[in-house]
């Protein structure tokens, strides 16, 4: 074989080689794109175990101007990010509302959503608010609680218990919004009434201007008012 053919074959080996190395670059590069776009065009497997989780946790909401809304306290808070939402252990809610009294919402558990501005609260449900003017504090006790801070609203569509000194009423199913005292009770409500039974208690004055029961001496026209007012509604 002379040089110039064996130059020749030499040549034509490398183009092929090259070649070759060109066609499995290429089909490298295009499996690369291929599976790119098959895990691109998967949907994004949704996150439902928590992120983080907090013990003995303090926390403060604020109104946009930068005003304290409430402040919440808690066993443990865990965070689920594909709500957005927060469980709580033990909740404590301490909000001053419009009227300028303070509001304290106890509950075993809670959830909060809705950048916390709903908050479901469950099992030994407590909400008291204090009194003003003289008045009892009034204390809300039931088993679920859906409550509203910014808007000082409490819903429930179960047993409610509302007790005011002496008063009390009970139903089932509540709307209360503490910012226009306005209150609904949907279902077998039952009502007891005392004469100045929503008053706070002050022992001093019992003793000394006891009363007999069922009497009341700031009536106008001094006469007998009943000691209570049962109403039961179905």
């Amino acid at each position: 074989m002379n040089p110039g053919t064996k130059s020749t074959m030499l040549k034509q080996g490398l183009i092929v080689l090259i070649i070759a190395i060109i066609l499995a670059l290429g089909s490298m590069w295009v499996n690369m794109v291929l599976k790119k776009t098959a895990y691109k065009d998967l949907p994004e497997e949704e996150r439902t175990d928590p992120d983080y989780m907090i013990e003995n946790f303090r926390f403060f909401r604020f109104l946009p101007d930068g005003t304290p809304r409430y402040e919440a306290i808690g066993k443990k808070l865990t965070h689920y990010p594909a709500e957005d939402a927060y469980k709580i252990e033990n909740p404590v809610i301490h909000l001053r509302n419009s009227k300028g009294q303070l509001q304290t919402v106890k509950a075993d558990e809670a959830f909060a959503e809705d950048f916390n501005t709903k908050i479901h609260l469950t099992n030994n449900v407590r909400l008291v608010e204090e009194g003003s003017e003289g008045k009892a504090p009034r204390i809300l006790t039931t088993e679920y609680l859906l409550y509203y801070p910014d808007d000082e609203v409490s819903v429930t569509d179960r047993e409610v218990t509302i007790r005011q000194g002496k008063n009390s009423l009970k139903g089932i199913g509540m709307k209360s919004n503490s910012a226009t005292q306005e209150l609904e009770m949907r279902g077998r409500v039952h009502l007891t009434i005392y004469p100045d039974g929503d008053k706070a208690a002050k022992p001093k004055d019992k003793e000394n201007n006891p009363q007999p029961a069922g009497t009341s001496a700031t009536t106008p026209d001094n006469r007998q008012q009943p000691d209570r007012v049962n109403v039961q509604l179905n």
